[in-house]
């Protein structure tokens, strides 16, 4: 069991420096992992139900899931 928790803590941190690292210079920070997927189910959705229609039911909650 001591194995294990040393493991997850190990991937804990391993992956809190890299978002860390990853977003350190940017104007946003960390928040662009959560921006960027959002724009880009807006702009989705604007595309397919606006331009191009699909006629499908909660197109953005298809796009989501």
């Amino acid at each position: 069991m001591n194995s294990l928790n040393y493991h997850f803590d190990l991937i804990r941190h391993l992956v809190r420096r890299d978002f860390s690292l990853r977003y350190k210079r940017s104007v946003l920070g960390i928040f662009w992992s959560f921006i960027l997927p959002l724009a880009q189910l807006m702009v989705l959705t604007f595309l397919f139900r606006k331009v191009i229609p699909l006629n499908i039911d909660n197109y953005p909650v298809m796009v989501i899931v």
